[in-house]
């Protein structure tokens, strides 16, 4: 007897969720979410506002996932969850150069959603001296033990610790890009401004942000985290907006590397949700998160965007790129969502109204024949009677009624539509996906414990889940270098390199 096995594994779709504030989106992504969990897929939120993640606690470890659940406070410094925003790779050569590349990349996207761009090329200088301050940060002996707030003594020339940076760094090139602009610098010192002045006004987030600056280092692994199906929930609330999109973006770059990397190198998909709270106003839709959506679907990558509204030329893209489109109560973006639920629904037959009409269909004859009598009196004095008659043709029109049905036009169905997105009610949505258009109501998680127990069932279990690894205890951090930068013609700079590497 010969048995098959057939392994299964569950991707889902990518998501473009739009709702109005109070339309019921936090319940229906809190029951999509806990579906993914049943089905052991990792989960991981980056939550804005904050209350879906510690709401979806409870639910989580009310279902018996605790042991798979962790939440991060970034508000809370006594304890993180720590992880390295960028590092080297531990692949020898090209393979090695090309992995480090990609890492200065998503590094690099995460700063300039801070400045409304998505890419940084149209910025010769700010790309520039970006990339290769992180280069040179990357390839130090161990970057992840190293504080991120050691990122401000790049651009610190005169500074001890920045002679040192640049001389325990591996790589060459980026070590020479800054050292040529402090050598510009000393002929001209506003030159040293005016080139990486913009970058590091972007890269500030590293060194003047506590909640950003403590969570870099040796921490999670996030491939460990996805096969262990865990599910990470990143409570974003009290934190300054410019902290809360850096740390969402260094936090979704890095569980989608994680799939990536062990995709290429397994074959094998590790499926994941990546769920971007506020994605719209926070600008959390990054070239990274784009081409993710684009190609790696095969390794287990599903990215759920959710906001109040996106950008138009954003809103058009993600229309494109994701599977399925839910929409509760729609204020902004309207017209377009009304647009995306007509175009799969459109039918030309639908009827609009009815009315009556009276058609003739002819005459029909009706012949009468009348009959007469007379009598007249003659010379003689007599009567004479006569009889006659005579036959008369009238014409009476033949008509029937019939219903004339008039059609809905696109535009009267694609107002339909928009009526009915801007007046739905709490948790009610329409879902645009591959089997067409289809309207659903959304039956809340309710409590996750009973008699009223589920807010402090909750608090303490999030206490528990904070108190055990992998959180660790913020120490305290050692004062800063008090040194005063030097003026750029009298600084002394890193070790210079040999004749063949600047002018080679």
């Amino acid at each position: 007897m010969v048995f098959v096995f057939l392994l299964v594994v569950v991707f889902l779709p990518c998501k473009t969720i739009l709702g109005a504030r109070g339309s019921g989106k936090s319940t229906g992504l809190a029951v999509d979410l806990l579906a993914a969990a049943m089905m052991g897929i990792a989960v991981v939120v980056l939550d804005r506002p904050g209350t879906l993640a510690r709401a979806m606690v409870g639910h989580l470890c009310a279902a018996g996932l605790e042991s798979k659940t962790l939440i991060e406070i970034a508000s809370d410094t006594d304890r993180v969850l720590r992880f390295p925003y960028i590092q080297n790779s531990d692949k020898p050569g090209l393979d090695g150069e090309r992995e480090n590349e990609f890492a200065d990349e998503c590094f690099a996207q995460a700063f300039g959603a801070k400045r409304g761009v998505k890419r940084l090329e149209g910025n010769p200088y700010t790309n520039k001296y970006v990339r290769s301050p992180a280069a040179i940060f990357r390839s130090q002996p161990d970057c992840t033990a190293i504080p991120i707030g050691d990122f401000e003594y790049i651009f610190r020339p005169g500074v001890k610790k920045h002679d040192e940076l640049f001389a325990s760094a591996h790589e060459n090139r980026p070590v020479l890009e800054m050292m040529q602009v402090e050598a510009r610098a000393r002929r001209n010192p506003i030159q040293y401004e005016i080139e990486t002045g913009a970058s590091e006004r972007l890269l500030s987030i590293l060194w003047k942000s506590a909640v950003v600056r403590i969570r870099h280092g040796k921490g999670v692994d996030w491939t460990e985290l996805l096969k262990q199906k865990a599910q990470v929930y990143f409570d974003l609330a009290n934190i300054t907006e410019e902290a809360a999109r850096t740390i969402a973006i260094l936090v979704a770059h890095s569980a989608i590397n994680a799939a990536r990397k062990h995709f290429y190198e397994t074959k094998k998909p590790l499926p994941v949700v990546i769920v971007l709270e506020e994605a719209g106003a926070l600008d959390l839709v990054t070239p990274f998160i784009i081409s993710s959506m684009q190609e790696l679907r095969k390794a287990g990558v599903s990215i759920w965007l959710v906001s109040q509204d996106f950008e138009p030329a954003t809103f058009e893209q993600l229309l494109g790129l994701t599977e399925e489109h839910l929409y509760y109560r729609v204020n902004s973006g309207v017209d377009r969502a009304a647009e995306d639920c007509a175009h799969p629904s459109f039918d030309p037959n639908a009827v609009h109204y009815e009315r009556e009409r009276v058609v003739s269909d002819g005459f029909e004859a009706i012949r009468t024949t009348v009959r007469g009598s007379s009598e007249d009196q003659t010379i003689d004095g007599k009567k004479r009677k006569r009889k006659d008659s005579r036959e008369s043709v009238s014409y009476l029109p033949v008509q029937h009624v019939v219903m004339d049905k008039y059609v809905k036009p696109y535009e009267l169905q694609k107002q339909e539509w928009a009526t009915k997105l801007s007046t739905q009610k709490v948790g009610e949505r329409v879902v645009v996906g591959l089997s067409g258009v289809r309207v659903e109501r959304i039956i809340p998680l309710g409590e996750p414990w009973p008699l009223g127990l589920s807010q402090i069932r909750t608090l303490k279990v999030i206490d528990r889940i904070r108190s055990k690894p992998p959180f660790q205890q913020v120490q305290p951090e050692p004062p800063a270098e008090q040194q005063v930068q030097k003026s750029p013609s009298t600084q002394p700079s890193a070790p210079p390199a040999p004749d063949s590497l600047l002018f080679g």
